[in-house]
């Protein structure tokens, strides 16, 4: 499974082959786990011409994208990744993702430049993951469980990867949860990714014998509104490659996307 970076389908700024061509803006997909190493992606948002453009143009290949934890700053290294799409990030291991710290992400590239801090709330313990019976005896209903924490309001949402493969977490379809009431039991489906319907028909269960990894993400709240903003766009079909997606939210500036201090728990589970 590829990740299908949100910022690679961020590539119209709404203008259409009539109206005048601006230039590109900076955009920016990035996230720091704890216990993790951070990870950006670097692409420009492109109005494409009566010939529709080229996606490559959008890839940032030679940008500086630095990463600081108000103690320690790290120029961020740029390189080939297949399990992306587009299939290049740029990584450090320089740093490592700690709850209670502040991250601030910076790329730059021939005059643009984008910008984003995000601290990392504390991590929320998965307590279990119970499956439930659908109409078709080849897939379930699967459901994780997690007790909120006592700091509320907390937000989450989910990703999700095959147990075998590239570790590299798609969001979960409505995957995402506002707590507000501390020490609550919460269910939160979950689901595929539709992220990997693309050119086929779209299986929201699991299928029975599937080996997953999923994700359970506390982050703040203009993180989890960007996701959820992502998610109601796919969810109501919208097509985030063709127009709209620029009006998601963002903790950005100057530029689009989002990079977000993640407190992360996983479990690896066989569905059954």
């Amino acid at each position: 499974m590829k990740k299908i970076a949100y910022l690679f389908l961020l590539l119209l700024t709404g203008c259409t082959a009539d109206e005048p061509q601006v230039e590109p803006m900076p955009v920016i997909e990035g996230w720091i786990d704890s216990d993790g190493h951070p990870n950006v992606l670097f692409t420009t948002a492109i109005t494409p011409g009566s010939d529709g453009g080229e996606l490559a143009d959008a890839l940032v290949r030679w940008g500086r994208v630095t990463i600081s934890d108000g103690e320690t700053e790290a120029v961020m290294t740029g390189i080939r990744d297949n399990n992306y799409f587009p299939p290049y990030r740029y990584y450090t291991t320089d740093l490592i993702g700690q709850p209670g710290k502040t991250y601030h992400v910076s790329a730059s590239f021939k005059g643009m430049n984008a910008q984003a801090t995000s601290t990392m709330p504390e991590p929320t313990p998965i307590d279990s993951i119970t499956f439930l019976p659908t109409e078709s005896e080849h897939l379930k209903s699967a459901v994780l469980h997690f007790t909120a924490p006592q700091s509320v309001p907390a937000y989450y949402y989910l990703t999700i990867f095959p147990a075998k493969g590239a570790a590299v977490g798609l969001p979960c379809l409505m995957g995402w949860k506002e707590c507000t009431v501390a020490g609550e039991a919460v269910a939160v489906a979950i689901l595929n990714s539709k992220q990997t319907a693309v050119g086929e028909d779209f299986e929201a269960q699991l299928r029975v014998g599937g080996h997953y990894v999923v994700q359970l993400h506390r982050v703040e709240k203009p993180v989890f509104d960007f996701w959820r903003a992502y998610d109601d766009a796919l969810m109501f079909g919208n097509n985030l490659l063709f127009g709209g997606a620029s009006d998601l939210p963002s903790n950005v500036s100057g530029g689009f996307g989002i990079f977000g201090a993640r407190g992360t728990s996983a479990r690896a589970f066989s569905v059954r």
